[in-house]
């Protein structure tokens, strides 16, 4: 009779422990946002339980099996540091947890960084030092790369070209700035690639990337909206353009459009040194970090390789809101796109004929649209007309012979000349005042 209650009394001890340690099909429900309360998308969320793993939608939000107690989530991102966070199961309702998961931003500072308050920003010694690069940043502020005869040093200026914060960049022999198809400004290094983060009067870096990375993952995507990312492939072996879209749920990928060139050029070390030259590449054999992805086009010793014998052609994509457009400049098409990449509306255009075009861009606080070609090293800027695809009112940037990166923002144009004595300046000037044709 004892040895009846002790087993029963055994029983009931361990059932509890039993049921719920065999418990299965728990779901944990999840939002991962950052310091600011916002979202964070394309955070992998791991369970140390059954290693099970997914990454969080664009509202940061994802769903994990788990089958214990308890469990423990790892949550890592690139830009974030990584957080593990216990889970219990205890009272739970209908086998659902639901938890939020706070991620603190990972800053890589690279050097000291000063404030500067009020104080207007000058070139002192323009003899020693000169602007090496900018970018404009959002609608009213940017980003300058300064260089001296030992370092480069960036400043983020606010709307009235004050200097916010600054930051010194020392021993590298290469330095650049450029935007991503993301919408994200970078910092390139020799050897390295970071995304800039400015917070509270502070430059800080993402963790750098390699260049390879940047080229096989970055790179090719060239736009986004709330429902895809647009990834553009180019080959130049086959002189084929080709768009398409990934859904940002589904990673389903669709046709946008594809653009082919025929025409053939010789292989001729003339033709090679045009094309060079129009993918970025001096003589001096430097590759601007924008086209990377072209792994078959450099220079060394003295030598073009033999693999680049055809034209390249420019057909670009440019986003405008949450739409955008494709110029298809060997056909003389345009295509207009919604945020699904569902095709709106197609023009025939002629703002390109007789002219090489080799820059298209648009003006993102007014909505107007530039193309850009030189005319015996001048650039001539003509305003699009999006109706009928043809060229609204020609401007002139008189008297800047090959200026440099030149950009439009809130009706001004901007550009880097240095007057050959490489002491580079950055101008910004009305577009309206510039001659027209």
């Amino acid at each position: 009779m004892k040895l009846s209650i002790i087993i029963f009394t055994t029983a009931i001890l361990f059932l509890p422990l039993t049921a719920i340690g065999q418990k299965e099909n728990i779901v944990i429900i999840g939002k991962v946002v950052d310091n600011f309360g916002e979202p964070i998308e394309s955070a992998h969320v791991l369970s140390k339980s059954n290693y099970n793993g997914v990454i969080t939608d664009k509202r940061g939000i994802f769903k994990l099996h788990a089958n214990r107690t308890y469990d423990i989530v790892i949550v890592s991102h690139i830009g974030y540091n990584t957080k593990k966070q216990k889970v219990s199961f205890e009272g739970i309702y209908d086998d659902t947890a639901f938890i939020e998961i706070n991620l603190k931003i990972k800053h890589n500072l690279i050097g000291e960084v000063e404030i500067i308050e009020n104080k207007r920003w000058q070139v002192v010694k323009p003899n020693r030092i000169w602007v090496y690069d900018y970018e404009l940043y959002g609608l009213d502020k940017m980003l300058l790369l300064l260089k001296d005869t030992i370092k480069y040093e960036l400043r983020y200026l606010n709307v009235s070209n004050n200097t916010v914060c600054k930051i010194s960049i020392k021993n590298n022999s290469f330095c650049k700035l450029f935007k991503d198809g993301l919408r994200n400004t970078h910092l390139a290094l020799t050897d390295s690639i970071y995304q800039i983060f400015i917070c509270d009067k502070q430059i800080s870096f993402y963790k750098g990337i390699s260049k390879k990375e940047y080229r096989d993952m970055i790179l090719p995507i060239v736009a986004k909206t709330d429902n895809i990312f647009v990834v553009k492939e180019l080959s130049l072996n086959n002189q084929k353009l080709v768009y398409y879209s990934i859904d940002r749920n589904t990673q389903k990928k669709a046709l946008i459009t594809e653009i082919f060139y025929q025409e053939k050029y010789k292989n001729s070390l003339e033709v090679k040194k045009q094309q060079m030259s129009y993918f970025g590449i001096n003589y001096m054999g430097e590759i601007t970090i924008e086209e990377l992805h072209i792994q078959r086009l450099y220079f060394q010793w003295g030598q073009y390789f033999e693999s680049i014998a055809i034209q390249p052609f420019y057909s670009p994509l440019i986003q405008f809101g949450e739409c955008f457009c494709v110029f298809d400049l060997v056909n003389g098409l345009m295509f207009f796109y919604n945020q699904d990449g569902k095709l709106i509306k197609k023009q025939e255009i002629s703002f390109h004929k007789s002219k090489k075009v080799y820059s298209i861009q648009v003006d993102k606080a007014t909505g107007k649209f530039y193309s850009l070609w030189k005319k015996h090293g001048i650039v001539q800027v003509d305003n699009i007309n999006m109706q009928t695809g043809e060229v609204a009112k020609t401007y002139c940037l008189a008297n800047y012979l090959n200026p440099e990166k030149v950009q439009f923002r809130n009706g001004y144009i901007y550009f880097l000349y240095s007057n050959f004595n490489f002491n580079k300046k950055l101008f910004k000037m009305p577009i309206s005042q510039l001659p027209n044709q």
